[in-house]
């Protein structure tokens, strides 16, 4: 058994933000949740109070990581956390409000 501790700097990381999930609409839950679903589909995942969504890429390729049938809002949402260096973005329902963005629902 190996009982070495494995070096940091050699293991892949990312930074995530967390937003509520009052920040989406029905329809993109509705959409978020379909796609999650989808064996083809392998960067955004449903758990009971939310969703991640990997947004992989330099801020340049940030047409990859839109959500096809989404919201503006919410490829807004995808562009800003882009642009601010975030490969994930996590909807919780227990997560803050972040002011600039519409808010569909109080939860």
């Amino acid at each position: 058994m190996n009982t070495s501790i494995p070096q940091s700097s050699n293991i892949e990381t990312y930074t995530a933000v967390a937003m509520s999930t009052g920040h989406l609409s029905e329809e993109d839950k509705a959409l978020l949740s379909k796609q999650a679903k989808d064996p083809g589909c392998s960067r955004i995942m449903e758990r009971e109070y939310g969703f991640f969504i990997k947004v992989p890429g330099e801020p340049a390729d940030v047409g990859y990581n839109l959500i096809e049938g989404g919201s503006k809002e919410l490829n807004r949402i995808i562009i800003w956390a882009m642009g601010c260096g975030f490969q994930m973005i996590e909807f919780d329902a227990d997560a803050n409000y972040i002011d600039g963005f519409a808010v569909q629902e109080q939860d």
